[in-house]
């Protein structure tokens, strides 16, 4: 009796660790792609694609400023997310600030 419950436990905890493996096992992301309205210069709109970056390693992001419309309408159509970055062009009484 003692022999045939520990054949059934090690053939239950065998099926589990079979299962586990599959669920868990390394499955091939695709890329999140996101567009940034403007994403250069490096220097200051660079922040926004390394901030993503740092939440997904699988983020790419694309720079839609020097696009031309058609080519970036078709790409955002791609896109899993759109950043629109600010900019020192942004008039403040626009949303509601001092000018």
């Amino acid at each position: 009796m003692k022999t045939s419950l520990s054949i059934l436990l090690f053939a239950l905890t065998m099926t589990a660790v079979v299962i586990l493996q599959q669920c868990s096992g390394p499955e091939k992301q695709e890329p999140l792609l996101i567009g940034i309205s403007k994403g250069a210069p490096e220097s200051s709109y660079g922040n926004y694609a390394r901030w993503l970056g740092t939440i997904d390693t699988m983020v790419v992001c694309v720079d839609l400023y020097h696009m031309p419309v058609d080519s970036a309408l078709s790409l955002l159509d791609k896109c899993s997310g759109l950043v629109l970055s600010g900019g020192p062009d942004v008039y403040p009484g626009r949303y509601g600030q001092e000018a």
